[in-house]
């Protein structure tokens, strides 16, 4: 069975007590929540404009400035995750049956990738769209 775990800007956990991921943003509020249309799409102090963030992604097919670190690492399942948010929008973390696209359409069209299965159902929550959790086989 899979787990979700939301990341909201600026949220962090105090305790050094399992593995920690820091996630990186760089958006700017006023390019990012005009374009999306919802003020709280990008809530932080980013400089990278909307136009800007997919001038990189169709150019490079990654952002710089958008970034987990640490990129790679193994969690057990009964080991707890922290995600760190030092960026200014909503993260979500579902396990997944197959690597593939994510849930932001946006993104996807840009970098010509087929959502996951598990993106087929979002939630939105006053936080943001979270993905329903569909369990794996």
């Amino acid at each position: 069975m899979g787990v979700a775990i939301m990341a909201m800007p600026g949220a962090g956990a105090a305790s050094d007590a399992g593995k920690r991921v820091r996630i990186l943003d760089d958006c700017d509020p006023a390019t990012f929540n005009e374009a999306l249309g919802d003020p709280q799409a990008c809530v932080g102090d980013g400089k990278t404009t909307f136009q800007e963030l997919f001038a990189e992604l169709e150019a490079t097919g990654a952002a710089k400035r958008w970034v987990f670190k640490p990129d790679d690492f193994h969690v057990d399942s009964n080991e707890p995750l922290h995600a760190v948010s030092r960026g200014g929008e909503f993260h979500t973390f579902s396990e997944v049956a197959d690597f593939g696209g994510g849930c932001v359409p946006e993104i996807n069209a840009v970098l010509h990738l087929t959502p996951v299965h598990e993106c087929d159902d979002v939630v939105q929550t006053p936080d943001g769209p979270v993905p329903v959790h569909v369990p794996l086989p």
